[in-house]
């Protein structure tokens, strides 16, 4: 494999890492409220793309 195609797979390796669900470019909302989530609730109606952690 020449450079410039370990170059070009390492780039869209390290792309495809970054704009993930939970890569570098997620966005990501944060809860803080005290209290214990109830998950199952918060990810009622929520698309699949969504990930709901506590």
């Amino acid at each position: 494999m020449s450079a410039a195609e370990d170059h070009t797979r390492w780039r869209e390796q390290r792309r495809t890492a970054v704009t993930a669900p939970t890569g570098n470019l997620a966005l990501v909302e944060t809860r803080w409220t005290g209290a214990v989530p109830d998950i199952e609730a918060v990810q009622e109606g929520m698309p699949d793309s969504i990930t709901v952690t506590p």
